[in-house]
């Protein structure tokens, strides 16, 4: 990620539709809500880590949704699919090496497929950003 950044001039901070403090406290609320909701549902012996997860990955997904921007995106996706497989892993589902193997290789296919798009837009427009590509579209 700090390679693709430095490589096509990316700005950690991307624009958001909301500030940063309604940012905080939708994040506390969604927490609040993953540890209510979860830890009555789940009753195996990690019931700490569950909620946790949990939050996680409703808190990635509203991240993804908040802020503006390709490389936001990315990134959201990456967490969201790393949070279920560790959730899958803490909740003990028996799966076997190929299923292992195949979400290990489903996340490296994704991080190719988005580092090419990243490339391909960086090529196109100049930036990364996903908004300032669009509004420099112009009509022929």
């Amino acid at each position: 990620l700090f390679r693709l950044v430095k490589r096509f001039g990316a700005n950690f901070s991307a624009a958001s539709y909301l500030s940063i403090p309604l940012t905080v406290l939708a994040l506390a609320i969604i927490t609040a809500v993953a540890y209510a909701v979860s830890g009555r549902l789940v009753t195996t012996g990690a019931t700490s880590t569950v909620p946790l997860l949990f939050a996680a990955i409703f808190s990635a997904f509203f991240l993804m949704v908040n802020r503006r921007g390709t490389l936001s995106i990315v990134t959201g996706v990456l967490a969201i699919e790393s949070a279920v497989v560790l959730l899958s892993a803490v909740l003990g589902a028996a799966h076997t090496f190929a299923l292992e193997f195949t979400i290990a290789f489903d996340i490296a296919v994704w991080i190719l497929i988005a580092s090419a798009f990243l490339g391909m837009l960086y090529r196109e427009f100049g930036v990364v950003d996903t908004g300032r590509a669009v509004s420099t579209l112009t009509e022929e």
